[in-house]
């Protein structure tokens, strides 16, 4: 995938425009200029893959980053194959709430953290990886306050 980089001098004028391929740690504003110039195409849904793979519903499929590893990466790879231009990572569920019914909570950082891990491992220097946020499912009234306090802490966590 390449990449439009540009170098603009104090004025904003453009200094110099080149292609940078490989460098996946883009700033948001350049995301947004890659996103103005060319179609970006991220994978598909995960769950249903791994659903596909004998991996049922009543299983916590974001708890797979620990526990089947090997089985994200063979998701990652294909889609990989497949031609798209962004992985997400296997982190659709992983909030505090969803992870509570399956006793996980505990483990939401690192559940998290190699949710990126795995995705990053296959994207290599060529893919961009986009973390992959799900509902929380749970009812959070009033909704100016969902971000203060023990809200915050009880569903998306903190470490």
């Amino acid at each position: 995938m390449y990449i439009y980089k540009y170098i603009v001098d104090k004025n904003g004028k453009n200094i110099e425009v080149y292609y940078l391929n490989g460098d996946c740690n883009l700033t948001g504003k350049e995301f947004i200029e890659l996103l103005n110039k060319e179609p970006v195409l991220f994978d598909g849904a995960m769950g249903t893959e791994l659903y596909k793979k004998g991996i049922f519903i009543n299983k916590c499929y974001d708890e797979l980053n620990l526990t089947n590893p090997d089985l994200v990466r063979q998701v990652h790879r294909e889609y990989k194959k497949s031609g798209v231009d962004v992985l997400e990572t296997n982190t659709f569920g992983a909030n505090r709430a969803k992870l509570s019914r399956f006793q996980l909570q505990d483990k939401l950082y690192e559940i998290n953290y190699e949710g990126a891990k795995l995705a990053r491992e296959i994207a290599g220097d060529i893919l961009l990886v986009a973390g992959s946020v799900g509902p929380l499912r749970i009812q959070m009234e009033p909704r100016w306050v969902i971000f203060r306090g023990k809200k915050h802490e009880r569903c998306l966590g903190s470490r």
